[in-house]
């Protein structure tokens, strides 16, 4: 049977903004998204994500394809990358300090891909992007490095967050530090509140109908089975 194919939607660009496609990229493996596996789903997650046009993963195509120990170094980096920025967030999300050899490790990452960062005019202003980077496939990790450095300056202002609801494991991002919120999305959010609801009000009910019910099952079995005496006997 053909397992079906499951498609990491979009980010938003709001979501990309506010530093939380690290989050995101932490979350790669996890609630049925694809995993990091190879090169080429490290690249398809960077397009799906809106962290690398069209043009650009062509262009990583080309170079990985020309060098295939390189890519697969990527991939492993990247593999790396997913698990430190995992650890890491759900230390915050704990409100605990991350380990330092992943904050040490991040730190040095970040150090590269910053100094990979330049401003270019653009019509009416100015923009950051990514210098002479066209040949280093280096280049698809560093918006989620960017990413996670702002997640971490911001941690007051964006509280990185774990979903309540059993059997959910996903990260988040919380932009309002005045409430506290506590599932990853609206599916996990009714999902909780279908079940404390269950268990509040339809489970004991159930729990009570079903008491009665075996009270009165013992009663007529009681009745149908009662022994009887020796003058019922004798009648």
């Amino acid at each position: 049977m053909a397992r079906r194919k499951i498609r990491l939607p979009p980010v938003s660009a709001m979501v990309r903004n506010d530093g939380a496609l690290a989050v995101t990229f932490a979350n790669v493996g996890y609630g049925g998204r694809p995993e990091l596996e190879s090169f080429d789903a490290v690249l398809a997650w960077c397009v799906g994500a809106e962290a690398l046009s069209a043009d650009q993963a062509a262009a990583m195509q080309r170079i990985a394809a020309a060098d295939p120990k390189a890519a697969k170094a990527l991939a492993q980096r990247a593999l790396a990358l997913h698990q430190r920025l995992r650890r890491l967030f759900i230390a915050l999300s704990e409100g605990l300090s991350p380990a330092a050899e992943d904050f040490d490790a991040l730190n040095v990452d970040i150090g590269v891909a910053l100094a990979n960062r330049c401003l270019v005019a653009v019509s009416g202003g100015y923009r950051w992007a990514w210098g002479d980077s066209g040949d280093n496939l280096e280049r698809l990790l560093w918006p989620i490095l960017m990413s996670a450095s702002s997640v971490m300056v911001q941690v007051r202002r964006y509280r990185v967050g774990t979903c309540d609801t059993e059997g959910c494991n996903l990260l988040f991002v919380a932009k309002n530090p005045g409430r506290r919120r506590r599932w990853c999305g609206p599916k996990c959010r009714n999902r909780a509140k279908a079940t404390t609801f269950y268990h509040r009000t339809v489970k004991p009910a159930r729990l009570k109908h079903a008491k009665r019910a075996k009270q009165v099952r013992r009663e007529m079995e009681a009745r149908i089975f009662k022994p009887r005496s020796d003058s019922e006997l004798a009648e």
